[in-house]
C-alpha cells in the first residue's frame, strides 16, 4: 500500500507462499502493528506527524512499478484500531456494508467487464492500472457470508463455540490462548487450479452444494502441539440423512489459507442428535484449519 505519504513497518512474521494470507496494519495513535494471518508482529513506535493528505493512493505497486505477482481480495479501511480479537473473528468473512466504523471496503466482485473496483461503504472507486481485463478472476480465498466465535482456552475441557455448531473436548496440551470457529455459508471449497474437490467423490454431500458443513478453525494460543481431541461438528440435516453409520462421515483438512488439495481424512467415530440438531464426532485430531465433512 502506498500513498501521497508512507510508513514503514518490517515484521518478525512470515507468510505462505501460494496461500491466501489475511494482513491487518493498526495505528492507535502511538504504534504501528502488523498482523499475519491473525499473528501480531514488533510493534513499532511511530515518530512523526500524523495528518490528513491528499493525493493518489497505490495497492500493489507505486507511480512507477507494479507487482503482478499476488492475488488481493477483500480490503477495508476502518477509522479505528481494531483490536487483534476483531482482527480474528474477521478474518474468514465478510463485513456488512454498514458496520460501525467501517468507511471504505472493496470486495472485488465487479464483472470482468470493469474497469473500476466499487467502494460499497465510501465514495472512493479503485481504478486499475497497467492491466487487463482478463486479470480479473475468480476468488478462491475462503472468505463469505458466516458466523465466528472466540474462545480463550487454558484448560483442558470441552468447549463450545457459540452458534458455529462446533465442540472441541481439549486435553492437558491445549492451546493456551485464543481460538476461532468460523462457519462459512455459500463458500464453495475450492480445491487446486480447476477449483473442484478432485478427492471426494461428485456428488451433492461434497460440501460444494451444502457450504454450511465448511468450518474454518484457527489456533492463536501459544501450544502447537495439541494433544489428540475430539471435535463435534452440527450438519445440516441433508448431509445427516445421507449415511446411517459413523464412520461413513469424512472430515477433510487442509491449511487455513490453502486451496490445494484436501490432505488429512478423519473418518467419523459417532453420530446422533435430534432433528435440527445432528451431529458427527471425530477423534484424533491434532490440528485446525480448513474442514469439510462429506459422507459416502
Amino acid at each position: 500500500l502506498r500513498g501521497p505519504a508512507t510508513a514503514n513497518l518490517v515484521t518478525n512474521l512470515n507468510s505462505s507462499i501460494d496461500q491466501w494470507n489475511h494482513v491487518a496494519a493498526t495505528f492507535d495513535g502511538s504504534n504501528l502493528r502488523l498482523y499475519i494471518n491473525g499473528r501480531e508482529g514488533t510493534p513499532a513506535v511511530f515518530s512523526g506527524s500524523n495528518a490528513d493528505r491528499n493525493g493518489d493512493f497505490f495497492i500493489g505497486g507505486t507511480t512507477s512499478t507494479d507487482q503482478n505477482n499476488f492475488q488481493i481480495d477483500e480490503i477495508r479501511f476502518w477509522n479505528v484500531a481494531r483490536t487483534v480479537s476483531q482482527i480474528r473473528l474477521n478474518m474468514n468473512l465478510v463485513t456488512k456494508n454498514l458496520e460501525p466504523n467501517l468507511i471504505n471496503y472493496w470486495q472485488f466482485n465487479e464483472s470482468t467487464n470493469s474497469l473500476e473496483g466499487k467502494d460499497l461503504v465510501g465514495d472512493n472507486y479503485l481504478q486499475r492500472s497497467n492491466s487487463t481485463l482478463t486479470n480479473w478472476v475468480e476468488a478462491s480465498d475462503p472468505v463469505g457470508d458466516g458466523v465466528a466465535n472466540l474462545q480463550t482456552v487454558t484448560t483442558g475441557s470441552l468447549v463450545n463455540f457459540t452458534n458455529t455448531g462446533v465442540q472441541v473436548l481439549f486435553g492437558a496440551n491445549n492451546p493456551n490462548g485464543e481460538v476461532v470457529v468460523t462457519r462459512l455459508q455459500n463458500v464453495l471449497p475450492f480445491e487446486g487450479d480447476n477449483l473442484n474437490i478432485t478427492e471426494i467423490p461428485p456428488s451433492i454431500y461434497d460440501g460444494r452444494d451444502l457450504s454450511s458443513n465448511y468450518w474454518i478453525i484457527n489456533n492463536f494460543g501459544n501450544t502447537a502441539n495439541l494433544t489428540p481431541m475430539e471435535v463435534t461438528f452440527t450438519i445440516d440435516e441433508t448431509l445427516f440423512n445421507s449415511a446411517t453409520q459413523a464412520n461413513k462421515f469424512i472430515l477433510h483438512k487442509r491449511p487455513t489459507g490453502s486451496t490445494g488439495r484436501w490432505l488429512n481424512d478423519y473418518f467419523g467415530a459417532q453420530i446422533g442428535g435430534a432433528l435440527g440438531n445432528r451431529f458427527v464426532k471425530f477423534g484424533g485430531i491434532t490440528g485446525f484449519s480448513q474442514n469439510v465433512i462429506s459422507a459416502n
